[in-house]
C-alpha cells in the first residue's frame, strides 16, 4: 500500500522552458558557452559557489547587470497551473498519503 508520495517541482507542477535561460542569455549577448561557464554553473548548482559569486562571475565576464542576469537565469521558469495546485490540495485533504516535494531549485 502506498503511504508516501514524493513529487519533483520542475516540469511536474511548474512548467519549464528548458532553453529559456540560453535564449535570454543570448539576447544579452552571451551566445557561446565556455568550459569556464559550465564549471561555474556546476559549482553553483552543487552549492560550492554562492549566488553572489555566481552573479559576480557573469558581471565581470560579460558586464551583465544583476537584474538582467537574474531574469535570464529564471527565464526557464514558466507558469504553475492552478489545476495542479488544486490536485495537490485534493490529494492532501484526502489524508491518504504523506506528500513530499523535492527540488533542486537553487537560491537564484
Amino acid at each position: 500500500m502506498i503511504k508516501n508520495i514524493i513529487f519533483d517541482f520542475g516540469d511536474i507542477f511548474i512548467n519549464l522552458d528548458k532553453q529559456g535561460t540560453y535564449k535570454a542569455m543570448a539576447s544579452l549577448g552571451v551566445t557561446k558557452i565556455s568550459d569556464e561557464m559550465i564549471k561555474v554553473y556546476h559549482n553553483y548548482e552543487k552549492g560550492v559557489l554562492n549566488t553572489e559569486k555566481f552573479i559576480e562571475f557573469f558581471y565581470k565576464k560579460f558586464e551583465i547587470p544583476k537584474n538582467d542576469l537574474i531574469n535570464a537565469w529564471n527565464a526557464v521558469l514558466l507558469d504553475f497551473p492552478l489545476t495542479r495546485l488544486d490536485f495537490l490540495k485534493e490529494l492532501s485533504s484526502s489524508e491518504k498519503y504523506r506528500l513530499f516535494l523535492l527540488s533542486n531549485t537553487n537560491d537564484l
